[in-house]
């Protein structure tokens, strides 16, 4: 798990929009109009050819 928190509403919008695709960030940020942080998980894989 990983969490970003900003001071500024306006820094979390930055960030959101510069690693996640357009048709994910906005319509979080429009459901989540007083955030100004998120937890997140992230799921790594490898895979490799013989």
């Amino acid at each position: 798990m990983s969490e970003w928190r900003f001071e500024r509403r306006q820094d979390l919008e930055a960030v959101l929009r510069m690693e996640l695709p357009a048709d994910v960030a906005d319509p979080w940020l429009a459901r989540h109009p007083a955030a100004t942080g998120l937890s997140c998980g992230y799921v790594l894989f490898a895979a490799g050819h013989r």
